[in-house]
């Protein structure tokens, strides 16, 4: 009967051993889970700043790209001016002297 009180107790024991080694392990597991959850969190939120971010750069260069388009049609209109405003004949004088330094500037040496 001894015996069995013994074995008994020795059983109780092993079965506590096991159930205390498996919740150090859940225990262990449940930190890696947190671990892993606020990593997840942390780079969300880091993803969610990034997103801003460029979310704001676009705006700024979409005026700037506006900005940019409406300074290029007032050129155009300023271009288009009739001749008492803007002399045609130095206009034209200005587009042939770029058209002659364009052609002359092939990437060739003509001297060579």
């Amino acid at each position: 009967m001894m015996q069995d009180i013994m074995n008994s107790a020795d059983e109780f024991k092993k079965s506590m051993e096991s159930i205390s080694s498996a919740s150090r392990e859940q225990a262990s597991g449940l930190d890696e889970i947190s671990q892993a959850i606020n990593l997840v969190h942390d780079l969300t939120l880091s993803n969610s700043d990034q997103a801003s971010h460029a979310s704001e750069v676009t705006t700024k260069l979409d005026k700037g790209v506006r900005a940019c388009r409406e300074s290029l049609e007032i050129v155009r209109e300023y271009l288009a001016l009739p001749a008492s405003i803007a002399s045609s004949q130095s206009a034209r004088q200005a587009e042939d002297k770029k058209s002659q330094d364009s052609q002359d500037d092939d990437g060739f040496d003509e001297a060579a």
